[in-house]
């Protein structure tokens, strides 16, 4: 049965306080109830979540190489509207490859043969930064202004998106067999090639071959929750690695056998709490990872009819989209929710002062535990202007001075800007007002 969430775990949740949040637990044994869905007029693809914005991508009903890119404000997952839209792109089609991510307030995306970029900053106007045709991606990884692109042959390149309407290629490295999926661990990308490939991105624009590991198969998809890595293998077996040593990845014995009638092939991954939700094409399953040495199946969401290739969480549902279906939206597990506080990933604490300021301002950032960090300062469209700082950070705080300069000097005009501290486990921010 659905049951609301006290005041404590609501609050853990970042939840709206005038909507009321439920939940479902899913280890009852009984039917998990749906908010509903969202129609979709075209064959679907994949949704992701920012905030109280939902996105959601899908093809044409009748011209699957045409794309649609929709956004939708889900602040109540009971009254989900539409904000937005952007057509009249042509991306070569999508698929379950299509790796859809929001980063700094713009989606990327990439088709089989084209690799895009939309300005949602402003949710109800989406907007075309760079649709790069010709490419064959076959997946993309976005790290601040540096997007990383696998392609056909093995190839990840290395793109500057300092300016995101002109992308500039910054470097290339060939790997040793077809690759696929991509995730950032610490100061590497953890590239699928049948092994697992770690590349050094220190220097950002150079991407070095580091080394391989064995893996007992193919990891589909791969999901970073705290110093473990979880992916599902090719025939949907939950594994997982420990990833507290970025450069020496250790493969534990975790080992979940799939759900009955699961498809051979995992389309997404995504995490709320200390539940893991897997879309495996039936539907979506759950995993209690509250032990991550003992994963526990603790129920499931959907039907065999909606193909499940996405699945995104905000504070408040779980959203799953299909090949041919709506997008379907439910409860999130309880379970979930009751355990946010003690097994969430750590946090940066940020604060400056004076803010509002002019014409410096006092920055203080409190690790939790010593790490290399990114200190940085945005615009109001996820621009990086100026790096403050990128190093080893010890634990607890460490304090910059920022005079509303960019990275060449240049004085900034009177706004609102971000101040991102992007860590190996912890990451924060805060919105910083120059008045001149």
């Amino acid at each position: 049965m659905s049951k609301a969430l006290g005041l404590a775990a609501a609050i853990l949740l970042l939840a709206i306080p005038a909507l009321a949040v439920d939940c479902f637990d899913y280890a009852s044994g009984d039917t998990p109830p749906a908010y509903g869905s969202v129609s979709v007029p075209g064959n679907g693809g994949h949704a992701r979540v920012a905030g109280d914005t939902a996105v959601v991508l899908y093809s044409q009903p009748f011209d699957e190489l045409a794309l649609v890119l929709r956004t939708y404000d889900i602040q109540d997952p009971s009254t989900i509207t539409q904000l937005g839209s952007l057509t009249g792109f042509a991306a070569a089609g999508i698929s379950e490859y299509s790796n859809l991510s929001i980063v700094n307030g713009h989606a990327f995306f990439n088709s089989p043969y084209t690799w895009c970029a939309v300005d949602i900053s402003d949710p109800s106007s989406p907007a075309l930064d760079f649709a790069m045709s010709g490419l064959l991606p076959v997946s993309s990884c976005v790290v601040g202004s540096v997007g990383y692109l696998a392609r056909v042959g093995g190839v990840i390149d290395a793109w500057d998106l300092s300016d995101i309407h002109g992308p500039q290629l910054l470097g290339s490295l060939t790997l040793p067999s077809e690759i696929g999926a991509m995730v950032k661990v610490g100061d590497y990308l953890y590239v699928d090639g049948g092994d697992l490939y770690l590349v050094d991105i220190s220097d950002p624009g150079n991407p070095q071959f580091h080394s391989s590991i064995m893996m007992m198969s193919v990891a589909n998809k791969m999901l970073l929750w705290g110093d473990r890595l979880f992916y599902v293998a090719a025939n949907n077996t939950l594994r997982s690695l420990d990833v507290s040593d970025p450069s020496a990845p250790v493969a534990t014995a975790v080992s979940v056998a799939p759900r009955a009638g699961a498809h051979s092939y995992c389309a997404d991954l995504a995490v709320s709490g200390t539940t893991l939700y897997v879309s495996d094409y039936i539907g979506v399953r759950l995993y209690d990872i509250g032990d991550v040495d003992d994963p526990q199946p603790i129920g499931a969401f959907g039907t065999v009819e909606q193909m499940t290739w996405s699945v995104a969480v905000s504070d408040a549902a779980l959203f799953s989209f299909g090949r041919t279906s709506p997008v379907h939206v439910g409860y999130l597990d309880c379970g979930s929710i009751t355990a946010v506080e003690p097994a969430a990933p750590a946090r940066a604490q940020v604060a400056a002062y004076p803010n509002p300021f002019n014409p410096r301002t006092e920055i203080q950032v409190d690790l939790p535990a010593a790490q290399r960090a990114v200190v940085s300062i945005h615009d109001a469209r996820g621009r990086r202007l100026r790096t403050l700082f990128a190093g080893e950070l010890p634990a607890g705080a460490s304090t910059f001075t920022w005079d509303g300069t960019d990275d060449a000097g240049r004085g900034l005009s009177s706004g609102v800007y971000s101040l991102s501290v992007d860590g190996a486990s912890a990451a924060g921010s805060t919105r910083l007002v120059l008045l001149r």
